[in-house]
């Protein structure tokens, strides 16, 4: 069994303090899961950079580059040293791809991340 979480997207109009209180929980969850299935696969993949064509003040406040950034910070911490835990650090990937930024990746980076996940599941 595999399990990926995407746990970003939505928290960053919240505060950090918030974010990580709701992580904790989570850890704990997948922890008890790996008690009942130790061969199941877990996965946390970080965030990716947003679109910012609106150009209004609030979504600059609340659904920035910066927060998003802080709230990946925050999951690799999290994780880091939970060997039960595969962060999937798209960051740098979303940083540096060729088109447009958009909390919605294009196909491209989909496929980038769905290589790196297959590369922990089936290593040969």
């Amino acid at each position: 069994m595999v399990v990926v979480l995407g746990l970003w997207s939505h928290f960053t109009a919240e505060p950090l303090e918030m974010f990580r209180s709701r992580l904790y929980p989570i850890r704990s969850a997948i922890h008890r899961l790996k008690r009942r299935r130790p061969g199941t696969r877990v996965f946390v993949r970080t965030g990716t950079t947003r679109e910012h064509e609106q150009r209004q003040l609030v979504f600059y406040l609340l659904g920035s580059d910066w927060l998003a950034y802080q709230i990946t910070d925050v999951i690799r911490e999290m994780f880091r040293a939970d060997p039960d835990v595969v962060v999937l650090d798209t960051w740098d990937m979303s940083v540096c791809q060729p088109g447009k930024d958009n909390v919605h990746p294009d196909q491209t980076m989909v496929d980038n991340q769905l290589n790196m996940l297959f590369s922990y599941i089936c290593p040969n």
